[in-house]
């Protein structure tokens, strides 16, 4: 009965997705086995459950990479919120040594790893009744949840000479090019043997034959740590690098793709890594496609009138515009893209703000309940003045901005991150947005002023070294947002010294 259900709902997946998707639809849950293959698409994935041991590095990539899509909601629309895009996989001892081995391959590549994986379950944090009863945290409070409306002045001739502008000088190539590869299919099965094993280092024989006639062989003692594709110069032995030597039981070698080698069993597997065509040519194609109804689709997926869509084509120099013939898709897309940038640029740079005035009407009692569940979320001590005494936080630079900024600060009166329902309300093109940290602080001038701070914090201060476009556009939101409620906002750091500092107005976006 119970497959019954669950093959009947997720039928109903492909029957009607929309209906799915909207608030009306009882099923709540769709139950998906063995749909992480390719050729499956659903961006809405946000457990992984892996029931079977898998053994291929490739395999575990493809998975876990179902799963790291932006989630889209009930309009369509791609979802930002890091507290919605959260994945988790439910996961055997081999994926922890996959991914724990995954933050050295960044480090060794030069670039900036994730945060180390941890074992986090559901945890909860006790709400500090003598911050949550304080005068000053109610009124503060009430400040922030005033009710406010936007207003958008567009101006389209100047966004229309925005567009343009974005257009031409976008040096992104739309030329079609169609890259034709030949080469041999070439298969090496491998057979490796521990011969013996102690403490210190395991001796291994690997031989390997293609079908293409090769064979090698090399036999010699491997120690912890030891990659045999490094040390071999193989990229199909990519994945066998010892991360355990076990002689207690039964003697055996663990490597970081899960795979384990002992005296009683040979290891046995076969590569296709490693092939390389033998012949690469480019064709660029001269004939011309199909063109797509570019003003419709673009005036569905920005909101503007065709007319000033026509008007935004019309200005772009012919050498652009022969390019819809071109290649249709890749231009439209690009078009579309283009323009949505700039139409939201605009906006935000004509958004302006009135205070309505009382308070969205939210319980307190529901926004900080005396206990907190917090599952899988990584918390720190919040200290005396935090509201809660374990803290959450999403990142390397919120544990520090706690730990070395809020925590310590004597003039700190309280602080608490903003709840996930606490939403300045945007223009659809913005998205509503979540600041970080609200904070009550003494001023540093003598005169004993309470500063009424809310503080975003990310990786670099200024709005302009952001590292997505759309961030920048919610920061720049946010702080005339909180200027009309008379709440001093800014961009830090963990190593932001005057944090409490308003901002330099010339880190303003434009």
């Amino acid at each position: 009965m119970l497959a019954r259900l669950i093959r009947s709902s997720f039928s109903r997946s492909f029957v009607s997705k929309e209906r799915l998707l909207s608030f009306e639809e009882p099923v709540s849950f769709i139950f998906a086995h063995s749909a992480l293959k390719e050729g499956w698409d659903n961006p809405n994935v946000f457990q992984i459950c892996t029931l079977n041991q898998t053994v291929s590095e490739m395999k575990k990539r493809q998975e876990i990479g179902r799963g790291l899509r932006l989630a889209v909601d009930q309009t369509g629309e791609r979802v930002f919120d890091e507290d919605v895009n959260v994945l988790t996989v439910v996961a055997n001892e081999g994926y922890e040594r996959y991914v724990s081995l995954l933050q050295t391959e960044y480090e060794e590549a030069g670039q900036v790893a994730p945060n180390k994986p941890t074992r986090k379950g559901k945890a909860t944090a006790q709400r500090n009744d003598a911050v949550f009863q304080m005068k000053e945290f109610r009124e503060f409070w009430e400040r922030l949840s005033q009710r406010s409306h936007y207003s958008i002045e567009v101006d389209t001739p100047e966004l229309i000479d925005l567009c343009i502008e974005r257009l031409v000088n976008d040096t992104t190539s739309l030329k079609p090019v169609i890259v034709v590869e030949r080469g041999e299919y070439v298969v090496t099965e491998y057979r490796m043997t521990l011969l013996s094993i102690n403490d210190r280092q395991a001796r291994i024989k690997v031989e390997a034959a293609s079908t293409a006639g090769q064979t090698a062989m090399f036999e010699q003692p491997y120690e912890l740590r030891d990659d045999l594709a490094k040390l071999h110069n193989d990229e199909r032995l990519r994945g066998f690098k010892i991360v355990e030597l076990v002689t207690e039981g039964v003697p055996k070698v663990a490597f970081d793709n899960g795979q384990e080698l002992t005296q009683v069993q040979p290891l046995l597997f076969r590569s296709e890594a490693g092939q390389r065509p033998v012949e690469r040519s480019q064709l660029a194609p001269t004939e011309t496609f199909p063109v797509p109804n570019l003003l419709d689709r673009a005036a569905r997926e920005t909101g503007l009138t065709r007319a000033t869509l026509r008007r935004v084509f019309d200005g772009l120099p012919e050498r652009k515009r022969a390019l819809l013939l071109r290649n249709p898709e890749g231009f439209v897309g690009w078009f579309i893209g283009v323009v949505r940038g700039a139409l939201a640029d605009h906006v935000v740079s004509r958004l302006s703000f009135v205070v309505m005035g009382n308070g969205d009407g939210r319980d307190l009692e529901q926004l900080f309940p005396p206990e907190k569940e917090f599952p899988q979320k990584e918390l720190v001590a919040g200290g005396q003045r935090a509201l809660y005494d374990q803290v959450q936080v999403d990142s390397g630079v919120e544990i520090g901005f706690v730990e070395k900024r809020l925590r310590i600060d004597d003039k700190v009166v309280c602080f608490f991150k903003l709840p996930a329902a606490f939403r300045i309300p945007l223009p659809k093109v913005v998205g509503s947005y979540n600041p970080d940290w609200g904070i009550l602080r003494w001023s540093e001038d003598g005169e004993h002023l309470l500063l009424h701070l809310v503080r975003e914090t990310k990786g670099a201060e200024g709005p302009r070294q952001l590292q997505f476009a759309h961030e920048r556009r919610k920061v720049a939101a946010a702080k005339r947002h909180f200027r009309e409620l008379g709440v001093d906002y800014r961009v830090v750091t963990d190593e932001t010294a005057d944090w409490w500092e308003p901002e330099d107005e010339q880190e303003e976006f434009s």
